[in-house]
């Protein structure tokens, strides 16, 4: 697993008022980036992420680096709108945030959430995006809200920082789908040098199907990631077997012939027990071999008559002592009756 500690930058500017994205471009991205920081704890109990609010009077810091889901769920409610985004300089203090990790073997990642109009040249972005990469950190791109106007900026900051494919750019125009919604089946959701189902010019144009499983990733990031793995190698055992059956081989669940009771009973198994006849002749040469042990039943019989002995003996005990036991209360009721009748005389 991939030790690393991610800086995820908030769009937090006046653009996110509005609702193409619902509830609202601010709620969608909060969403988004509690599923990002979930998936990376996940993936790594050593990891660490760190919140970064990139609108106001300057770029500030919400969470330094930590592992704990609730401090970020926190901080993420506690994000206001102000003002305009200054991408370069809140890409800067990421940078220097990471580069004060504790871990240093951690390496090192920024999301950065772009809702709003990004006015910097691209000679600026070129330049950070080399800085980047010379230092080693890697840059995901989610571009929303304004994806035509800063796809071409954006584009130019992936080439500059890009290094062995470790950084992405996801374009995701409004559409019904949540904005975690499509995240979840991106390369940013995936561990670094692992092949997602959009890589480099990310979503398109947004038509794909919605999550299938009927649960919301938003809600239970970790309940959706394992449902799409299953899905993914139920989907592959599933080819494997065609391919098998292709090639003339069956697969374990099928079975090649009638069942032990077709097998007793011809009139059971109708026609396709009579196109068996190979199969017949197999189990009759194995009854032949494995003869019936009717020394064990005859035991079984012996020893239940045995039984049937001596319960009735103990019945017949029984019945004797019962008698007995009333033939003596009868006498004893006729002397006490004799001595009352002589008293009473």
């Amino acid at each position: 697993m991939v030790l690393e500690a991610t800086i995820v930058c908030i769009d937090n500017s006046e653009w996110m008022r509005n609702g193409d994205y619902p509830p609202s471009r601010l709620a969608a991205q909060a969403d988004a980036a509690n599923l990002i920081c979930s998936a990376k704890v996940s993936q790594n109990r050593e990891n660490t992420v760190g919140l970064l609010t990139m609108a106001g009077k300057s770029a500030r810091m919400l969470v330094t680096q930590t592992n704990d889901d609730r401090q970020i769920i926190t901080s993420l409610h506690q994000v206001n709108v102000d003002g305009h985004c200054d991408y370069v300089a809140s890409i800067r203090k990421a940078q220097l945030a990471l580069k004060h990790r504790q871990n240093q073997q951690q390496r090192q990642r920024i999301v950065v959430f772009c809702g709003s109009p990004i006015e910097v040249e691209q000679g600026i972005l070129q330049k950070v995006g080399t800085d980047l990469r010379r230092n080693g950190v890697a840059l995901d791109l989610i571009n929303f809200g304004e994806e035509d106007y800063n796809g071409p900026p954006l584009e130019t900051l992936l080439q500059a920082v890009n290094k062995d494919n470790n950084s992405h750019l996801v374009t995701v125009p409004p559409a019904r789908q949540l904005l975690s919604d499509v995240l979840l089946r991106s390369a940013i959701m995936l561990e670094e040098g692992a092949v997602g189902d959009m890589e480099g010019a990310g979503v398109g144009d947004g038509s794909a199907n919605e999550f299938p499983f009927g649960v919301d990733p938003s809600a239970d990031p970790e309940l959706a990631m394992a449902l799409t793995l299953s899905m993914a190698e139920e989907t592959e055992r599933q080819a494997q077997r065609a391919a098998e059956q292709q090639a003339g081989e069956p697969s374990d669940g099928d079975t090649a012939g009638p069942t032990a009771m077709e097998r007793d009973d011809p009139q059971a198994g109708g026609p396709a027990v009579e196109a068996q006849d190979g199969d017949q002749d197999l189990y009759d040469v194995g009854h032949q071999a494995m003869p019936i042990d009717t020394d064990h039943g005859k035991g079984a019989t012996d020893a239940a008559e045995v039984i049937d002995e001596e319960m009735d003996e103990d019945m017949k005990l029984a019945i004797e002592i019962s008698k007995a036991d009333q033939q003596g209360q009868k006498e004893e009721k006729g002397e006490s009756k004799e001595k009352h009748e002589s008293e009473k005389k």
